[in-house]
């Protein structure tokens, strides 16, 4: 339940207003004060600053968003800029201050299970024939919603793509349903002895019933890969290079789709006729969007806040696509890179980099020394969700749920570099070692590389 109140808080707040913010703000900063001091003896204390920066300046992007008038209430902007950095501040507490390794080891399951939790709360109310948004506000479901299930269909199962009770997209749900079906498969296949495999195995139907529903092909490609990787290969140090790529993702994937035009895997995977090589029209997007950002200027470097979109004028260079929409210019620009950079700009761009860079790092190096830890699922979600955000918008805050587990992962992450240092002593000899120990006995130990930091006095 913790795990589904985690990814849940801020978008049930989205859909129940006489519920404030600040209230869910004291509930963070009262359980992590109850916690106890953190630790802030070791060097890695900067991973913590600047992922609490980057979530801050989320919150500024949103305040300049409603002072343009165009996305949400001033007062509701900083209450989310307050949360945001209150989850960072809460997942670091959580992990630094845990008592032992199987007290932290359950509190990074609890955070690596809670996108695939979501992903069955969501499913199990589908289901149960709870209303969606699509039946509360006529015409404000996803442009999707109906489409046919091309993946589900390709085995004879004929129905139409599915927006869930709790979600606001049907493809952003998909990146959160992604990170959920990373996590759970990398505790399958790496045999992580702190969940019980049958929960584990629940966690994967669940996400993947939410991906097959929704149709989410893209996200569903990226899980299975990043599941994949993780048990094939004992080698997950390029992981660190993630976020680095994460900027000209968008250009890999054209390239990618542009080599497969013409062939028959164009044909059988286009959405409507030959648009598979265009990532279902995302190129004139990306173009549309581009137009703008291209040119230099001071807004340019800082962004236009949230719903930059509109403020820049880069959405009416691609609104004729979103025609049946409401407001067509209101259509974010399906990649979080260029989203970020029309609400934050290069240096919005750069905080997501680097807060990303440091999470990854830091979850890399401990999963390097140990293979069976949770914090390898932790670490294939953040992939999973990154990698989604080349095609959406997540982690954003217009991807409230993706957002979350991103920032609880960095929070954890930073708990984690801030408890316990790795030692220079930690030499690959050394880590293969430790990890062919915790396969044969199923144990895992921070003895190999890795120390406690004192705390304080």
């Amino acid at each position: 339940m913790s795990s589904i109140v985690l990814i849940r808080l801020p978008l049930l707040v989205g859909h129940t207003q006489n519920i404030k913010l600040f209230t869910l703000v004291l509930v963070w900063w009262a359980t992590a004060s109850a916690l106890g001091v953190p630790r802030l003896g070791a060097p890695r204390a900067g991973a913590l600053a600047i992922t609490v920066i980057y979530a801050g300046y989320i919150g500024t992007e949103l305040v300049r968003g409603a002072q343009n008038g165009v996305y949400g209430s001033v007062s509701n902007a900083y209450q989310l800029a307050v949360l945001y950095v209150s989850l960072v501040v809460f997942a670091f507490v959580a992990i630094n201050r845990a008592r032992s390794e199987r007290e932290r080891e359950r509190r990074l399951a609890a955070i690596a299970f809670a996108p695939a939790m979501y992903s069955l709360v969501n499913v199990l109310l589908w289901a149960g024939g709870a209303p969606t948004r699509a039946a509360e506000q006529p015409g404000g479901g996803s442009i999707a919603l109906g489409d046919p299930a091309s993946t589900l269909g390709a085995v004879g199962i004929h129905v139409g793509r599915v927006e869930f009770p709790l979600t606001n997209s049907i493809n952003l749900f998909g990146v959160v349903a992604a990170g959920g079906l990373a996590a759970a498969g990398i505790m399958l296949v790496r045999h992580v002895p702190a969940v019980p495999r049958w929960m584990a195995a629940l966690a994967v139907v669940a996400s993947c019933a939410g991906l097959l529903l929704g149709d989410s092909r893209g996200s569903l490609i990226v899980a299975i890969a990043v599941i994949l990787w993780f048990a094939l290969s004992d080698r997950i140090r390029a992981a660190s290079g993630v976020a680095a790529l994460l900027p000209v993702l968008p250009l890999l994937l054209l390239t990618v789709l542009g080599m497969l035009a013409g062939t028959g895997l164009d044909t059988s995977l286009s959405r409507n006729g030959g648009d598979f090589a265009t990532g279902t029209n995302r190129l004139y997007i990306w173009q549309g969007a581009w137009d703008t950002i291209k040119h230099p200027s001071l807004d340019a470097v800082w962004g236009w806040g949230a719903a930059g979109q509109i403020t820049s004028g880069a959405s009416s260079n691609y609104a004729y696509l979103f025609s049946g929409q409401a407001d067509p210019t209101a259509a974010p620009t399906h990649s979080v890179v260029l989203q970020t950079l029309v609400d934050g700009g290069y240096v919005g761009l750069l905080l997501l980099v680097a807060a990303m860079a440091m999470t990854i790092t830091g979850l890399v190096r401990f999963t390097r020394l140990h293979p069976r830890s949770m914090t390898g699922p932790v670490l294939g979600s953040v992939i999973a969700i990154l990698l989604g955000g080349t095609t959406e918008v997540a982690p954003t805050y217009y991807a409230q749920e993706a957002l979350v587990a991103v920032l609880l992962a960095a929070g954890a992450a930073s708990g984690m570099a801030t408890a316990y240092r790795v030692s220079r002593a930690a030499t690959p000899e050394a880590v293969e070692e430790a990890s062919g120990r915790e396969r044969e006995t199923g144990r895992s130990s921070i003895a190999v590389g890795a120390r406690p930091v004192a705390p304080n006095t």
